[in-house]
């Protein structure tokens, strides 16, 4: 009898054990927002939590998979840069994983950018523009803009190879404004040089944005030399070639 007794004893010592360990086990790690959109120039305060206490910050390692979208600073406090989508992890203790989508969205949609590639046939170009044709040279192609915000989008050619491509713009305040946002959210503003403003994708494509007496409010896409991160005397040169070469063909239109 007192054998059974113990073993009773026992089990039940057994399952107060198993049921404090199941009580005692950790609450999970939580993060504060696990999707999150901003635009280019918000911000957004992210913290972690477990049982409902705040983390202590300086347990945590704080990062994105694309800085370019988003940074993040030591404390959590994320920042939008560019239009896109990237994951960040908070690491807590060096141990632990969280994660959350954040999604950079645009302020602007003020029109449909054009199919730049440095080297683009003819027919390559015509595939890929889905405005319609306005007219054509030997060198140049001209599309309708698809709203009253665009006037054309130009292609420039030299021996059958695409060599720019831009956008002209309407002749308005509101459309200055518009793509100054537009342009801000996608690219990184390089600088100001002759009244021309530079940004360029951290590759090698260069965009200069300026007003034209001929050919009015424009940007012109061309290719650099390599990743660009500010404006320099060549950038400079290989605009105003690029653009020479579209006011050449202004007499088609």
């Amino acid at each position: 009898m007192k054998s059974i007794l113990y073993s009773l004893a026992f089990m039940a010592l057994l399952l107060t054990s198993c049921s404090k360990k199941k009580e005692e086990a950790p609450a999970p790690y939580l993060i504060n927002t696990e999707s999150k959109a901003l635009h280019y120039d918000e911000t957004h305060q992210f913290t972690v939590s477990q049982g409902g206490i705040e983390v202590n910050a300086k347990t945590i390692t704080w990062s994105t998979t694309d800085v370019n979208i988003v940074n993040v600073d030591p404390n959590g406090l994320a920042g939008g840069r560019k239009i896109g989508t990237t994951t960040l992890t908070a690491t807590i203790a060096g141990k632990f994983s969280i994660k959350s989508t954040i999604t950079v969205i645009p302020y602007s949609t003020l029109c449909k950018e054009p199919f730049f590639e440095d080297g683009a046939s003819v027919a390559t170009t015509k595939g890929k523009e889905f405005r319609a044709l306005e007219n054509e040279s030997a060198t140049a192609l001209y599309f309708t803009g698809e709203n009253a915000k665009l006037r054309y989008s130009a292609y420039i050619f030299k021996d059958g190879k695409m060599t720019s491509a831009a956008l002209l713009f309407a002749n308005s305040q509101a459309v200055v404004s518009e793509a100054q946002k537009f342009y801000n959210e996608r690219y990184t503003a390089l600088g100001t040089e002759n009244n021309v403003i530079f940004y360029g994708d951290g590759n090698s494509l260069l965009i200069g944005i300026s007003v034209d007496a001929n050919i009015g409010f424009n940007a012109i896409y061309f290719k650099g030399n390599g990743k660009t991160l500010s404006v320099t005397d060549q950038t400079v040169l290989q605009f105003n070639n690029v653009k020479a070469n579209l006011l050449k063909q202004k007499a088609i239109l």
